[in-house]
């Protein structure tokens, strides 16, 4: 990786030549179909405005097929190691191969569904806000994920919406309006939805997948895989309420769901589905037995017994004031 070889305006032209001879067999019946790219060939001296910044003087120091810094403009020759020759080779097959390929992110800005795809994401602020929505990166790479478990994850509406170049089916990953499904080797779905029974997975920022049977959830004595839930929600599930009658609220399951649901959410005190926040929902204060210096302060804050006090992390800690208690 470390070895370099030194640019030449014999190399630049070799480039320019390969251009040449794509774009004269493009146009043939034979040929047409398997040339595409021609154009990133092309190099200053035929396209000086867009073509790769190498012609039979000049080479950039620093360059890719997306950003030029044309102020590293220097003359031939001008040496570049293999390994970074690989690492600019690899940024861009994966760029096309997996985000641009694979639906998640547009290739050209100027024909872009901002509403489904993108790196930008065109959603309801209830969505990003409370309800949650499918990220599509973060769908790719619990697929990878779960391929080590022969499992995929993919949306309830699942349509194929074309072939790509090698006749792989590109499949809609929208999956927000429907929810998506875990599917294993034989076909046994879990599925999550807004408004399905497994609501509070949807909400929560790690989903249990009990391997034994992927449509049963996970129990203690079962084999379990915890993933990174894909749905996103700055404060996921606040909105949620039963929606039964009054009159039957405390005959209905879904009553236990929710109220439970919120305890736990409310303990955690997640944000931005990051880590939970405290060791549980336990608080207590000092009571003022024997002196009351101490009376009504916080002993225990949500199961710490250590408290930050401010920018300069301060620490409170409970064995200054035991002994008043």
């Amino acid at each position: 990786m470390g070895y370099a070889a030194n640019s030449s305006d014999d190399a630049c032209q070799r480039i320019q030549d390969n251009y040449r001879q794509c774009s004269w067999l493009e146009t043939e019946p034979r040929y047409s179909y398997w040339l595409v790219q021609c154009k990133t060939w092309e190099t200053l001296i035929s396209d000086p405005t867009y073509g790769i910044y190498c012609d039979l003087v000049t080479i950039l120091k620093v360059d890719s097929a997306y950003n030029h810094d044309y102020q590293s403009a220097t003359t031939h020759p001008y040496p570049r190691q293999r390994g970074i020759i690989i690492a600019f080779w690899l940024q861009e097959w994966s760029t096309k191969r997996v985000l641009i390929e694979r639906r998640i992110v547009c290739d050209d800005p100027g024909h872009c569904d901002y509403a489904n795809g993108g790196l930008f994401i065109t959603h309801q602020a209830r969505r990003l806000l409370f309800d949650g929505y499918v990220d599509r990166v973060s769908m790719a790479l619990l697929n990878s994920e779960l391929e080590l478990y022969n499992l995929s994850a993919r949306c309830m509406n699942h349509s194929t919406l074309e072939l790509d170049e090698y006749c792989t089916p590109l499949e809609n990953n929208e999956c927000t309006d429907n929810g998506f499904e875990i599917v294993n080797a034989s076909g046994i779905l879990a599925t999550f939805r807004r408004d399905g029974l497994r609501r509070q997975e949807w909400y929560s920022p790690q989903i249990s997948l009990n391997l034994a049977d992927a449509a049963a959830t996970a129990n203690s004595e079962d084999t379990i895989l915890v993933i990174d839930n894909p749905v996103f929600a700055i404060y996921p599930g606040k909105l949620w309420k039963p929606i039964a009658s009054w009159d039957s609220l405390r005959r209905t399951r879904e009553v236990g769901q929710v109220v439970g649901f919120h305890k736990r959410a409310d303990c955690a005190y997640r944000f931005l589905g990051g880590p939970q926040k405290w060791g549980n929902c336990s608080t207590s204060i000092w009571t003022g037995e024997n002196d009351l210096t101490y009376v009504r302060r916080v002993h225990k804050w949500r199961g710490n017994d250590t408290l930050i006090t401010g920018d300069g992390f301060v620490l409170a800690s409970v064995s200054v004031v035991q002994s008043f208690f």
